[in-house]
């Protein structure tokens, strides 16, 4: 039902980071010499993703719209959703400079296992994760038409109580939570990943931290009483902060070198009666259900630093639909529902069940 998050290609944004530091860290400790005959040998796109990109540009040239957005299969990982580019125009979306600069690109360069490349890291396309078939997944530098209002006030409250960053669990790049999960539960079927409000209160029949990894206790479920903190002890610690619409930051101040600096912020809440039908088996009280956005707190730092948090990826962001359940008036745990590909997917979602 919903594009999985598992065999997704990062965000436009983040590829370009981890290709500016991978590039930037060799160059500099002279690690490799890069010779231009190789370099072009390597970058050179097999004939259907040539002609797939050629295809793209002769699009951009007709200033063909609904053609370009046609080679788009599900939604954008970067760029225009497409509800909104139904009823507009070529230019509203990209001005001639950013047009002249695709059509006088080579059609494809070859990017590894990141895939296809035309221009300077403005768009991207691939094969599928399961199917072959060519589809664009980002496409940058695009003007941003935006169908939705942001929150005034992106915060989760709950009382007098607002919740953390670490209220929010997400599937880990290495996705060993979740793994663990199944292999705990005996969960065998891709859809976790996509839906896993689907199994708490029938395959996962605890809501309790898992003890792995020599001692290690991992939770998909964070309990509301040990992620959330009183809204007047935000102004009394430097760790929290609220951000641009009160977004809510954790900026790890005074934490251990294992705390990485992290944000929410509600997109938007939803009916709380959908709970029956995206998490059906779980016993408690739905209080509550929202789409949010979370992710890396990028901070004035030094570029090793940078690396040391995120690697060559880069800072990452993630969407998800969460529940806070409450099962005996004291015990309140944050459970993921439903984890989105992206922010377009999240939107289509929201606009399905807002109404």
């Amino acid at each position: 039902m919903y594009e999985t998050y598992k065999g997704a290609e990062m965000p436009f944004r983040h590829v370009i980071l981890s290709l500016v530091l991978q590039i930037s860290v060799s160059l500099t400790l002279g690690q490799i010499e890069i010779d231009e005959v190789d370099l072009r040998d390597l970058s050179k796109c097999p004939p259907g993703a040539e002609a797939f990109g050629a295809e793209i540009q002769s699009f951009i040239e007709a200033r063909d719209l609904r053609g370009l957005m046609g080679l788009v299969v599900g939604e954008l990982d970067n760029g225009p959703r497409k509800i909104t580019t139904k009823s507009a125009t070529f230019s509203d979306f990209f001005d001639d400079q950013w047009r002249n600069t695709i059509l006088a690109s080579r059609p494809c360069t070859k990017m590894g296992w990141r895939g296809y490349m035309i221009g300077p890291g403005t768009i991207w396309f691939s094969e599928q994760a399961d199917d072959p078939t060519l589809s664009i997944f980002a496409i940058g530098g695009a003007k941003e038409i935006s169908t939705d209002t942001k929150l005034a006030d992106t915060r989760w409250l709950q009382g007098n109580i607002v919740l953390t960053p670490d209220c929010f669990s997400y599937i880990w790049m290495s996705s060993d939570n979740y793994e663990a999960y199944q292999d705990r539960f005996h969960i065998s079927e891709d859809r976790f990943y996509d839906e896993p409000g689907q199994y708490f209160g029938r395959e996962i029949n605890s809501f309790e931290p898992l003890t792995v990894w020599d001692g290690y206790q991992l939770t998909l479920t964070p309990m509301l009483s040990q992620c959330g903190i009183a809204v007047s002890d935000v102004h009394n610690t430097d760790r929290y902060r609220f951000g641009p619409h009160n977004r809510v930051e954790d900026t790890c101040a005074h934490q251990s070198e294992d705390c990485a600096p992290r944000y929410y912020e509600i997109i938007r809440f939803l009916p709380t009666d959908l709970c029956s039908s995206v998490a059906p088996h779980i016993a408690g009280t739905c209080l509550s259900l929202a789409v949010v956005e979370h992710g890396d707190l990028v901070l004035e730092m030094s570029g090793m630093e940078l690396n040391r948090l995120y690697g060559s990826i880069g800072p990452q962001t993630y969407y998800a639909l969460y529940a806070l359940i409450d099962f005996d008036g004291q015990n309140k745990v944050i459970a993921p529902l439903i984890n989105f590909t992206n922010e377009n997917i999240a939107l289509n979602y929201i606009d399905i069940n807002s109404k």
